[in-house]
């Protein structure tokens, strides 16, 4: 293959990871967290495939910040654990609605939310990432 049909083909395929992962940006727990997902190619690296995820989160002592680069050797590992994120985002969507319909009118217990949000995610999002930086911290 020439370098233009390989750029090319590259091209496409990050566009079409990028389509995955802006799924995981929608439904109530992206509100509560403002997170996102892109994905980048580092021509050279020994971990070339990169997930950036970013969070947001207002709390009681102002907001805070959070970047992590998560690192892959494979396309393949890389895109599993964007189908394995997209499915959390869609079960902790589900699991929000039902823990409010719950509550409706009652003191709002965090704590059990983020713990249910946390083992969910335990359970959904098997693939780790070969490497993790945490790129950026802003409390």
């Amino acid at each position: 293959m020439t370098q233009s049909v390989l750029a090319a083909t590259l091209k496409r395929t990050i566009l079409n990871l990028q389509k995955t992962a802006d799924l995981y940006a929608v439904g109530p727990g992206a509100e509560d967290h403002a997170t996102g997902l892109r994905v980048l190619y580092v021509t050279g690296a020994g971990f070339a495939w990169r997930i950036i995820e970013t969070q947001e989160r207002t709390t009681e002592s102002g907001v805070k910040r959070l970047c992590r680069m998560h690192c892959f050797k494979t396309l393949e590992k890389t895109r599993a654990c964007l189908v394995e994120r997209v499915a959390f985002r869609k079960a902790e969507t589900s699991m929000i609605a039902r823990y409010q319909a719950r509550v409706a009118g009652e003191s709002d217990p965090r704590d059990e939310v983020d713990e249910a949000r946390e083992r969910l995610r335990d359970q959904l999002c098997k693939t780790q990432p070969d490497r993790t930086c945490v790129v950026a911290r802003v409390a």
